[in-house]
Order: C-alpha cells, then structure tokens, then sequence
C-alpha cells in the first residue's frame, strides 16, 4: 500500500466521498473521519451502508476542508517541520 495515498487529497479537491478503511494510516491522512468516512474493511454490510447513505446524501462542499488540507500537508510545513527535526538533532 501507499505510505500517504495523495488519492485522498484529490478527491477532497474534487469534493468525491471518501470511503476508506479504518486501518494503516488511512485514518490519520483522513484526520480520523473529518475528511471522509472509516469503516472496517472486513464489515461488508458497514460498507455496504456506507455507499447508499453517501450515494444518497448531498454533499456539502469541501471548500473549507481544502484548505485545511492545503495548510497540513504544504511544502512550506513540510520544510518547516524537517528543519525543526533536523534541528533538534543537531543541537
């Protein structure tokens, strides 16, 4: 599997349901459910609900978890937070 599944990211942009299982580092790339949905991948008839109630329902939009997304994983955090490990190590 992927490490950080950037599949999520892009459905969030094109404001897609996210179903995913709730096991590896699923639920933490999905901010443990405020991004999309979690169930556990061996409950079929969790699954299953999961896809009618979220074919059935109206999406509100994502704008707001876009760029939330944004921030969390930018390229400016990520330099940030690496200089900050790196400097911890050193010093």
């Amino acid at each position: 599997g992927e490490g950080f599944g950037i599949v999520f990211i892009e459905a969030i942009r094109n404001q897609m349901a996210i179903i995913a299982a709730n096991t590896g580092g699923t639920p933490e790339a999905l901010g443990y459910g405020k991004y999309g949905r979690l169930v556990d991948p061996d409950n079929i008839h969790e699954l299953a609900t999961a896809i009618r109630e979220e074919y059935y329902k109206k999406r509100a939009s994502n704008d707001n978890n876009w760029s939330e997304i944004m921030h969390l994983y930018s390229i400016e955090r990520f330099c940030n937070e690496l200089s900050n490990h790196i400097q911890e190590v050193i010093l």
